[in-house]
């Protein structure tokens, strides 16, 4: 702490801040342009962002897309039973539906399980000898389901259980699994317990089979046999398989006689080597396991009145529940199934929700051609906003006389004031910017050189025949409008600039798009839009280079070392600053020492010449 004045009655600490003030003066013009610069990096950025924001939107979404440029309009006269949505290639056609019927999923439906174990102890606790488990309490369940649809095959599923595993907590296993089908333990207020398990998807045809434990896999042929039929029907199934000695060893389960070697130890746990392979105890493992939760399995081929296969021998009942049934729809006059309520027809997607009762359901596409030239005007609109903000800062006025506030400066005034002064020393930051200046001509010949092929089929080259030109005020600046001039097109007809851009995305789409987006190793052959893309990722690179962007570091682009630059002119500043402060008391303080022994030698001198008392 330093105190002045004390001999010399002068105010010391006042007279070196005023001192210093004049000092700082010269070095206030580094502060200035330090403020200066940054509020120039922070013009770019925000310009930068608009460019970006305007690339971004043309290359992920928008026009970009061609299911924007010929996006597609479906109408229903019956949307309750017929709805549709259409692809960019659908063609425009009008489709008569009639919907017979609706696809569903088969679903089976067990009886009350007889062993009341099933519904409230753990599977190892059901009963002896039903589950072959390992030395670690786990088995597996090995059964085949087939997916709904013609020409599908039984494929294998696997789940592996414990012995502590609940119904619930194997049906839960299953689940996961992805065995094609959901499982779930309904619990009836009438008191019943029963399991229920749809299949994932509809459709005739899905089904559930258990494969005779001796069987081998199609993957796995017995040597010297021939290979397996592709399904097997294992003629009697399990009951054909008697043990040696004629002793059925037990009961395995529900209907089914024990196959040789099922006879496990009495803690219910097996290895292979007891006369069963590890598949064989799987197979068993699985069929037991739905048997006893109340499903039956049919042991021979069960045939139809019209000779058509109902169950297949091994395979699992609904039950109580249904059979899946593809959907029957009639299609102009043509009747046919399809395992889904939803199908593809030419790029069109049908959902069938309902049957139409013998009513015709009139699906029609059409071009969509108010929402496409919604989507393209949308593209102009953010065009031009990006058009406006780059001759803003271009056109805006340089007023050279206001330089950015020094913090005493601010002191010295209001808030308003402050407000007024900064906006007019902001201005003009960017004026006829070369990078601007380039960045707003290349836009303009990207969105109207047009196409330069030699395609003689092609009818669209530029976006003036299309309906979109230039603006003819100047003070716009280059932004694109609908032409407001008539043009003679192909058939003849005079349009002006909307009708000529609703008769082309009706008439001509793909040549829209191709006009848009249209792709060539030669610049001069793409699309304006790949034009312009490519326009503007040189501006962004090159606005980077100058004035970076958030995350990256001052000595990365221009402005920033400039910036690191005046930082350290500041610090030196800054430096011989204190030094100066520093050389100023030590005047002040010399000054006050020596009058302090003046002050000293004239008490000296008064004392001797006052006369003594």
């Amino acid at each position: 702490m330093r105190i002045g004045g004390l001999a010399s009655g002068m105010d010391t600490d006042q007279i070196i801040k005023d001192l210093m003030r004049a000092e700082r003066m010269r070095g206030d013009k580094f502060f200035q342009n330090r403020t200066t610069l940054e509020w120039q990096r922070d013009s770019y950025r925000e310009i930068n962002l608009k460019i970006t924001s305007l690339r971004d939107s043309v290359a992920a979404r928008g026009i970009a897309l061609q299911s924007t440029l010929m996006q597609k309009k479906v109408t229903s006269s019956n949307e309750r039973a017929v709805t549709a949505t259409a692809g960019a290639n659908a063609p425009n056609t009008s489709i008569q539906m009639k919907v017979d019927r609706l696809a569903t999923s088969t679903t089976f439906v067990s009886n009350q399980p007889e062993n009341a174990d099933v519904l409230t102890k753990k599977i190892g606790e059901w009963g002896d000898d039903l589950f072959h488990f390992d030395g670690d309490g786990k088995a597996t369940l090995t059964f085949q389901v087939k997916k709904p649809g013609a020409g599908q095959e039984f494929e294998n599923v696997s789940v592996e259980v414990h012995r502590d595993d609940t119904l619930q907590g194997v049906l839960t296993k299953v689940n996961r699994a992805g065995a094609g089908f959901n499982a779930f333990i309904d619990n009836s207020a009438d008191g019943t317990s029963k399991v229920v398990m749809s299949m994932s998807s509809t459709g005739a045809g899905g089904g559930i089979k258990f494969l005779d434990p001796e069987q081998p896999m199609e993957s796995d042929p017995v040597e010297g046999e021939p290979d397996p039929p592709d399904e097997v029907t294992g003629a009697g199934a399990f009951e054909s398989m008697d043990t040696e000695d004629g002793d059925d060893g037990g009961e395995a389960g529900p209907g089914v006689e024990e196959p040789p070697g099922t006879e496990g130890p009495a803690d219910g746990t097996d290895e292979p080597g007891n006369g069963l392979t590890a598949e064989s105890m799987a197979r068993i493992n699985a069929r037991n396991f739905f048997e006893q939760i109340g499903f039956a399995v049919v042991n021979s081929p069960q045939v139809g009145d019209n000779g058509e296969t109902i169950y297949e021998s091994g395979e699992m009942t609904v039950g109580a529940g249904v059979r899946g049934d593809n959907a029957r729809v009639q299609i102009n006059g043509h009747w046919t199934e399809r395992t889904t309520n939803s199908f593809s027809l030419n790029g069109i997607t049908y959902n069938l929700a309902g049957v139409t009762n013998g009513e015709t359901v009139m699906i029609t596409t059409v071009t969509n051609t108010d929402k496409i030239m919604e989507d393209i005007m949308k593209f102009v609109e953010e065009y031009n906003e990006l058009v406006d903000m780059i001759n803003g800062a271009l056109r805006e006025e340089r007023y050279r006389d206001y330089k950015p506030l020094t913090d005493d400066q601010k002191e010295a005034m209001s808030e308003k004031e402050i407000e007024m002064w900064e906006e007019r020393a902001r201005s003009g930051l960017l004026r006829n910017d070369s990078t601007l200046s380039s960045t707003l001509g290349q836009m303009r010949m990207a969105m109207f050189s047009g196409i330069s092929d030699e395609n003689p089929d092609r009818i669209l080259k530029d976006l003036s025949a299309f309906g979109l030109v230039t603006s003819p005020d100047y003070m716009d600046g280059g932004k694109i409008i609908l032409d407001p001039n008539s043009r003679t097109m192909p058939n003849g007809a005079r349009l002006n600039g909307e009708d000529r851009m609703r008769y082309y995305i009706e008439n001509h789409g793909e040549e829209v798009h191709q006009l848009f987006n249209g792709n060539s190793d030669d610049r001069s052959g793409q699309g304006v839009i790949r034009q312009l893309r490519g326009t503007l990722d040189t501006a962004i690179n090159q606005i980077t280079t100058r004035a970076g962007r958030e995350g990256r570091t001052n000595h990365q682009f221009t402005i920033g070392r400039q910036l690191n630059t005046l930082e350290d002119q500041i610090s030196n500043f800054e430096r011989r600053m204190q030094q100066t402060e520093d050389r100023y008391w030590r005047q002040f303080s010399a000054m006050e020492k020596a009058m302090a022994e003046l002050n000293s030698q004239a008490d000296q001198i008064w004392s001797m010449l006052m006369p003594q008392g």
